[in-house]
């Protein structure tokens, strides 16, 4: 059978788009992530945090944590401050075998996980904790971190505590926004794969991960954003409520 040449280049056309669109499938499938975005934000973690007696906890993030804590008190379990740091040492110390933990708050208002990284040595590794608690990310975003940049300074956060702290028990919290967070919808987006990359760092480090966000989530089923979040990322009492229950959720507890 013969073939006209227009017929020849219309068959040559057709064949290299083919070629052109699998060669594309192909390079899409080795860049599909370790775990695709539906998997990781849907996944469950169990993995729970074993506290013993005479543990020293150290958490460590932005204003959240910080939660008006007296930067001029160094001593353990003072000058907490009046956020989900103290309501959490408050349901440890409740426990009698725990009376003896040490809570440190080591949260610095308007962090961003790069300020963290800078001060880590001085703020929290040097208090040798025995459990490390970060939640952080809110900054990042609102100073527009590229997901990247937030995947390698949280990276480096991680892999500091656990190689300097030998034996650290890591906890990574999950950071929050609801939609009264002026500009949510522009932050959505960005927040969505930060979410990705902080819990792919959880499974990869072992760490302990709190959902803060499904936490949330959930709440928003029977109340209003404002009555969880001030503004959107501030946590309001209720909103501290849901974060040091939701904490104690994934503890264990051992003598």
């Amino acid at each position: 059978m013969s073939i006209s040449r227009r017929d020849f280049f219309s068959i040559a056309f057709v064949g290299a788009i083919f070629n052109a669109c699998k060669k594309e499938a192909q390079t899409v499938n080795e860049e599909t992530p370790e775990y695709p975005s539906d998997d990781i934000l849907s996944a469950r973690f169990n993995k729970k945090l074993t506290i013993g007696e005479h543990e020293r906890l150290v958490f460590v993030g932005d204003s959240i944590t910080w939660g008006h804590r007296d930067a001029a008190i160094l001593e353990p379990n003072k000058g907490l401050g009046d956020g989900y740091v103290q309501e959490i040492a408050r349901l440890l110390a409740s426990k009698s075998m725990l009376k003896e933990c040490a809570v440190y708050n080591r949260g610095v208002s308007g962090n961003t996980t790069k300020d963290l990284l800078t001060r880590l040595d001085k703020d929290v590794i040097s208090l040798k904790p025995t459990i490390a608690v970060v939640l952080i990310g809110v900054n990042d975003l609102r100073h527009n971190f590229k997901p990247e940049e937030f995947y390698y300074n949280y990276n480096n956060i991680l892999k500091n505590l656990q190689e300097k702290v030998p034996g650290v028990k890591l906890v990574v919290c999950e950071p929050f926004i609801l939609s009264n967070m002026e500009g949510y919808s522009g932050y959505l987006p960005v927040f969505t794969e930060y979410r990705r990359q902080i819990r792919k760092l959880a499974k990869e480090v072992g760490a302990i991960f709190v959902p803060y966000y499904d936490a949330f989530f959930h709440a928003l089923q029977t109340a209003e954003a404002k009555t969880l979040l001030y503004d959107g990322f501030h946590p309001t009492p209720a909103g501290i409520k849901i974060i040091s229950n939701k904490w104690i959720e994934y503890c264990s507890f051992h003598k």
